[in-house]
């Protein structure tokens, strides 16, 4: 029913989807906002109005220069310092699945809103300075922005429901189409209001809510700031970053190291069914082609108790001499002979944070496994959204017919499995 889906239908039944869950999360419900859904479309055409395909779509810079504070207002300078301060809070708290672990990690969420009340008033920020991630690309004559207030904070454009998709022939237009990704701009703008937040966030998971928060503005200014080094010659500072990196997440704090695994399946209750889970990620040894030496793979072994269902994602380098050197991604099911859905009959695609999907080619499909190319289609995107990005999201067509999102944290055990697998070049 789902093959041969096109990358932005794959994105509009994953949103689609996401809104039909209600994606109860942690007791909560955060509903998630996307031109897709926004104006209650009906379910058969979510092609029409769709997130740009991934080709209109400018990712932001490797290692994006954030400007410092003695640059941004006094009122920039506390909002970070809230989300920062609340962040680290987030992630020392007691991360297990127990009611008063999480009645603990919404607290923190509702303390947070009061803080950013406290200092946004009227909702609107002016002259506030951040790093543009993503540029306008093309959505029925609309355009997307996304700038990086520093290494955790995010505001952006987002769906025709708050009407904040930038306009051509507009002011703000024609001085966003001017910028390049990674370069410091000075912006103005206004939030929306929100009961959870105090301002509008569209993270899908808690966890990203308060440690990677994605904000939904509307911008009314843009312009480059004074004396911003261009982006072209700021990876000259960044030269001798990589040996450093790998002391970063050496030594992790016990509290990160039980990453989330969360499964949504589509339910005839509004909210959906949620499953916690968690996910183990390691690099280890694997058998190579015929002829060759042993491989390394990044692997994450996921388990959803109440399931009973394991799986086991991991990404590889292709050993295979005779084809073409490129990583390929697999996904194994493990289910109970009581699984109430039989088994895992499709994977329509796999998105990444953002809902960004990977360009994918399937290789080869068995009963619950699945194996695809990263690299027929688009390889250098789709190693710089493995880099860069946080989650991953990947659609479950179920034997039955029912649906199902699988959610995978990748966070810093992940990008160390990454970096001892080699899976991203020049990360060793």
């Amino acid at each position: 029913m789902y093959e041969g889906l096109s990358t932005r239908e794959i994105v509009a039944w994953i949103a689609c989807l996401v809104i039909a869950a209600g994606l109860t999360v942690l007791g909560a419900v955060y509903l998630v906002n996307s031109d897709l859904t926004a104006d209650v479309l009906p379910a058969a055409k979510p092609a029409e109005n769709a997130v740009p395909p991934a080709a209109t779509m400018q990712l932001g810079a490797e290692d994006p220069k954030i400007a410092s504070a003695a640059d941004m207002p006094a009122q920039q300078q506390q909002f970070l310092s809230i989300i920062s301060d609340f962040a680290q809070k987030y992630e020392t708290a007691p991360n297990e699945m127990a009611k008063d672990a999480l009645r603990q990690q919404r607290a923190l969420r509702q303390q947070r809103a009061r803080a950013i009340c406290g200092i946004i008033n009227d909702l609107t920020v002016t002259n506030w300075v951040g790093t543009v991630n993503t540029l306008p690309g093309t959505d029925q004559g609309r355009g997307v922005l996304a700038v990086s207030l520093d290494k955790r904070s995010t505001i952006g454009t987002w769906g025709k429901k708050y009407n904040t998709l930038i306009k051509p022939r507009t002011a703000v237009h024609d001085a966003a189409i001017q910028l390049s990704p990674g370069q410091t701009i000075v912006f103005s703008g206004s939030f929306f209001r929100a009961k959870g937040d105090c301002i509008t966030e569209r993270s899908p998971t808690l966890r990203e809510a308060m440690t990677q928060p994605n904000w939904i503005m509307r911008f009314s200014a843009i312009k480059p700031a004074e004396n911003a080094v261009p982006p072209a010659a700021k990876p000259a500072e960044d030269a001798a970053l990589p040996a450093a990196k790998p002391a970063e997440d050496a030594a992790l704090p016990a509290a990160t190291m039980q990453l989330a695994a969360d499964l949504y399946e589509e339910d005839p209750k509004p909210t959906g069914k949620l499953y916690l889970g968690s996910v183990d990620w390691h690099a280890e040894q694997v058998a190579g082609a015929a002829g060759e030496p042993p491989d390394l793979a990044a692997r994450a072994d996921i388990e959803i108790p109440e399931l009973k269902l394991k799986v086991m994602l991991s990404i590889r380098h292709n050993s295979d001499a005779t084809l073409a050197a490129s990583p390929s991604l697999e996904i194994h099911f493990i289910v109970p002979s009581d699984f109430a859905h039989q088994k895992i009959n499709s994977i329509p695609g796999i998105l990444m944070s953002g809902f960004i999907p990977l360009a994918l080619s399937a290789v080869k499909v068995t009963d619950n496994s699945f194996e695809f190319d990263l690299g027929r289609l688009g390889l250098d995107r789709n190693l710089q959204l493995l880099k860069e990005r946080t989650w991953f999201y990947v659609p479950l067509v179920y034997n039955d017919g029912g649906r199902a999102i699988l959610s995978v944290e990748k966070d810093a055990l992940g990008k160390r499995a990454f970096r001892d697998a080699h899976i991203i070049p020049g990360e060793r």
